[in-house]
């Protein structure tokens, strides 16, 4: 795996969906014309659409961002207690290094313990890095379906399985872009529905 390749992309990502976002809510009106004369739905159900897109976006940036303080402030923690030097720029580096999922913070955590385990022979700084790194490193796959549930209101299991579709489909991008994609198959296949063959199911009876 490139890394660097792997953090750019993810930045550029993230960098879309920030810029997104912005003009979402600032030229509505505008954007909702056009989605009107494109989507092929009800304007009630168009707008709901666009609704639920802006939830969907927000959340995961949100999510994101709640990720990225959980893992660098448990390495600052985990320095801080084993004394070792540079806790907060580490802490920090690790949330930046966050937004690449599973081996982002690894980058951190693995080298500093080693580095206490064979080289300073401190062996309980070392084991203790290395369990508070293990510890963070899975925070993501508890906060984010969290965050998703609680303000995206969107169900676990649809994050989860955005999870493994998305990392099967498109590595370790596909952790953030995964839960995205089908989050908002979803919502387009229920718009769907309720457009089209709910209306028939009520034309039959």
């Amino acid at each position: 795996i490139e890394i660097p390749q792997q953090m750019l992309h993810l930045g550029i990502i993230f960098t879309i969906m920030y810029f997104l976002l912005y003009y979402l809510l600032v030229s509505e009106e505008q954007i909702m014309k056009l989605i009107y004369r494109v989507v092929p739905f009800h304007k009630r159900h168009v707008s709901e659409l666009f609704e639920e897109f802006k939830k969907i976006v927000n959340t995961t940036i949100i999510a994101t961002g709640f990720v990225a303080v959980a893992q660098g402030g448990l390495l600052t923690i985990s320095f801080l207690i084993f004394d070792i030097q540079g806790a907060f720029f580490w802490g920090f580096v690790t949330g930046i290094l966050s937004i690449l999922p599973v081996i982002g913070p690894t980058l951190v955590w693995v080298p500093a313990g080693l580095y206490q385990l064979l080289y300073v022979q401190d062996i309980t700084a070392g084991i203790g890095i290395l369990a508070f790194g293990m510890i963070l490193s899975n925070v993501d796959n508890l906060i984010r379906p969290f965050v998703h549930h609680k303000i995206g209101k969107i169900h676990p299991f649809v994050t989860l399985l955005g999870i493994f579709i998305g990392v099967t489909l498109f590595g370790i991008i596909g952790l953030i872009i995964g839960p995205l994609l089908l989050m908002y198959l979803v919502l387009m296949v229920q718009m769907f529905y309720e457009e089209y063959m709910y209306q028939k199911e009520e034309f039959k009876l």
